[in-house]
């Protein structure tokens, strides 16, 4: 995931995908904001923005946004 309009990079895990969302964790505790950009194939440049739409400890759900 990509924070700081992409100037701060931090490694997730995707648990959950659907068409309008996802779950993901993070390894490391830190703030998630409540907006990001999401790379589901870290090799590809293409990002999804996202907005948190509910958080549990370092595991969130994020909803897409258009």
């Amino acid at each position: 995931m990509t924070i700081d309009d992409g100037m701060t990079r931090i490694e997730c895990f995707v648990l959950d995908v659907s068409p309008g969302g996802a779950k993901i964790v993070t390894d490391a505790a830190f703030d998630v904001r409540d907006s990001f950009q999401l790379a589901l194939v870290p090799e590809h440049a293409t990002r999804q923005s996202c907005e948190v739409v509910w958080r549990r400890g370092k595991t969130y759900g994020v909803k897409f946004l258009s």
